[in-house]
């Protein structure tokens, strides 16, 4: 099983990524390359992201048919993700059309991945209506977020939030008691982190742009796998989608105008402040005990116990 994690989320991911973003990009042909030169080729970010991560999901869960259908969805989304990051990355969409195919895959998405509640048994048609809408709220919520971010920024300190966010929630769904989701999850992170040491060296702004539809809707229907299949806390699916939205706060112009080493240790309190906080509700919830073994361990040591057994009234000690 470590074998299998080492190859397809971290190996597999981090030697994509770095493989199609190099030979797409090509930047140590270019004379001069700083943060405000635009990136022609912002395209090859999805095809990277999305790749690499539907390689990992693959090897992982076996495809559509395989072992674990729930995630292999994501493989879908990740698709989607893919043509939509490919369409804006390759030449800009007017603003209705963009957003109308913005709101149709993170509606498509959300249901795809919440389907399987569906059944009458489970849900009623109102239910799933309404879930549907928040699940794809939310994505949207994330997607306009961090598609500001990256249009301004050469991504190299985006990535590494990213790669943070990733992380957290990753941590997240694992304390959910959902670990090969978590996993999958890590192979996102893989990718983002081989982006950080490339966009470090070579940046250039507007790289990541193309990348944005992958990474939000692979990351919000993990969240959301983890939110309804699994144990996670709303508090923090919640945290850990508003990290986007305030992320959006260091591109304010008094955090803009601040030395570089502030403004990226206040962007990594932006992000790690919620995040922790997510991992932290989740971990506590994770080690609480639950009610029967609490019962358990102070059954017999109470004085209040007022049990025939423990009172000595039953003249059967408790037994029939």
């Amino acid at each position: 099983m470590i074998r299998e994690i080492t190859i397809w989320i971290v190996a597999v991911p981090v030697l994509l990524t770095a493989a199609i973003l190099l030979a797409g990009w090509r930047p140590w042909r270019r004379h001069a390359t700083t943060d405000d030169t635009p990136e022609k080729g912002a395209w090859v970010a999805a095809l990277a992201v999305a790749l690499s991560y539907s390689a990992a999901n693959w090897g992982i869960t076996g495809g559509p048919t395989g072992s674990d259908p729930l995630n292999a969805r994501l493989l879908y989304v990740a698709a989607g993700g893919l043509i939509l990051g490919v369409l804006e990355g390759w030449s800009p969409l007017p603003t209705v059309a963009r957003w109308a195919l913005r709101v149709l895959a993170a509606f498509l998405a959300a249901w795809l991945i919440l389907g399987p509640l569906a059944a009458p048994q489970k849900w009623s048609a109102g239910q799933t209506a309404f879930w549907i809408a928040v699940v794809a709220g939310a994505t949207l919520v994330a997607w306009s977020s961090l598609d500001d971010l990256a249009q301004r920024e050469s991504g190299s300190s985006l990535a590494l939030a990213l790669a943070i966010l990733g992380t957290g929630g990753s941590l997240v769904i694992v304390f959910s008691d959902l670990a090969s989701t978590g996993q999958l999850v890590g192979a996102l992170v893989a990718a983002l982190g081989v982006s950080v040491l490339i966009l470090w060296k070579w940046p250039a702004r507007g790289r990541l742009v193309s990348a944005i539809p992958t990474i939000a809707l692979v990351l919000v229907g993990h969240f959301t796998i983890g939110l309804f299949y699994a144990e996670m806390p709303g508090l923090s699916f919640a945290l850990l989608v508003v990290t986007a939205p305030v992320l959006l706060l260091t591109r304010l112009r008094a955090v803009t105008r601040l030395t570089a080493l502030v403004a990226l240790l206040l962007r990594l309190l932006a992000v790690g402040a919620p995040v922790g906080l997510a991992v932290t509700t989740a971990a506590l919830k994770y080690f609480e005990p639950t009610p029967s073994a609490a019962d358990s361990n102070t059954a017999g040591k109470s004085g209040d116990d007022k049990s025939p057994s423990a009172t000595g009234d039953d003249d059967d000690y408790g037994y029939d």
